[in-house]
């Protein structure tokens, strides 16, 4: 019965140091003002281009957006697209949002 109620006390313990970790996690995102930086680089060989760059936050980057459409980003924050370009050319967005939306 001891046991059970020792095991039980640092579960409740963990739990709580859960939730604290939690709540902070949750002030940190929501005083976030700091936008994503985007480092870009492009390249073409006729039609085809290729749109590289690597994206950092002081927080955590949610998603990518290259010409509206979503990229997966590596564990670094690099990521590399392919995509059609027509003779008169292309302009593309590149977005980047973080976890607090900036």
């Amino acid at each position: 019965m001891a046991e059970e109620r020792r095991k039980r006390e640092a579960l409740e313990q963990q739990l709580a140091a859960l939730k604290a970790q939690q709540e902070q996690r949750e002030q940190t995102i929501a005083a976030d003002t700091q936008k994503p930086n985007i480092t870009v680089s492009a390249s073409s060989n006729g039609t085809d281009g290729i749109i590289s760059g690597i994206v950092r936050d002081n927080l955590e980057v949610a998603e990518v957006l290259v010409g509206g459409q979503v990229v997966a980003l590596n564990a670094n924050g690099s990521f590399k697209t392919e995509l059609y370009i027509p003779r008169s050319g292309k302009t593309v967005e590149i977005v980047a949002v973080d976890t607090k939306g900036n």
